[in-house]
């Protein structure tokens, strides 16, 4: 999700999961500081290094996406595989 919406993650989600980090509770600071992981490897342009990448695919929140919101996965996917082609075209 972070590549549709970086600026939504860095400014909102970001602060509220490094307060989760202060929590009494195990289960909310494990999942604040791997959600907080993710973000950072989705805003570094590294989701394909999520170890549940291949996953997510398929799972029911990809197959429950309006026709313009796959759209928007398939145009980030493409994306991706552009920059990677042309990094390796700047080498």
């Amino acid at each position: 999700m972070v590549p549709l919406n970086p600026g939504f993650m860095v400014h909102h989600a970001l602060p509220e999961l490094v307060k989760m980090t202060q929590s009494e509770m195990v289960n909310t600071r494990h999942g604040s500081l791997y959600a907080i992981g993710d973000i950072l490897l989705g805003l570094g342009g590294q989701c394909d290094k999520h170890n549940c990448a291949n996953y997510m695919k398929d799972s029911i929140f990809l197959r429950s996406l309006s026709k313009n919101e796959a759209k928007l996965v398939e145009a980030g996917e493409y994306k991706q595989k552009f920059n990677e082609s042309y990094d390796v075209l700047k080498k």
